[in-house]
């Protein structure tokens, strides 16, 4: 569910991204693990985890997505800026897929 959530935010938001599913309980230990992820999905950049579910809805409610996602200037949205880091996400439980969003051009 959170899955796609993560992925309808992106579309709307014009950020291309890859999905890849992963099946394998021990495959998802290992990329939760490797990331310091507390469950799915796991958005990265890059190769850069940069957080899952609640962590893409708060850079949609304040106009920064795109910005994080393609490297763009952020538009101002008049909303103040949570203070959510790129690693302060604790992770909601949604465990199936991995997002992997890439820099348009990479």
């Amino acid at each position: 569910m959170f899955c796609e959530q993560v992925e309808e935010i992106l579309v709307e938001n014009g950020v291309p991204f890859e999905s890849v599913e992963v099946k394998e309980r021990h495959e998802q230990e290992a990329i939760s693990r490797r990331h310091g992820a507390l469950a799915f999905p796991l958005v990265l950049v890059g190769g850069n985890y940069i957080g899952g579910f609640t962590h893409v809805v708060q850079l949609h409610s304040e106009g920064r997505l795109r910005a994080v996602m393609l490297g763009e200037k952020p538009q101002e949205s008049g909303k103040p800026d949570s203070g959510m880091g790129l690693g302060s996400l604790s992770g909601y439980a949604a465990l199936g897929r991995l997002l992997n969003q890439r820099k348009t051009g990479e």
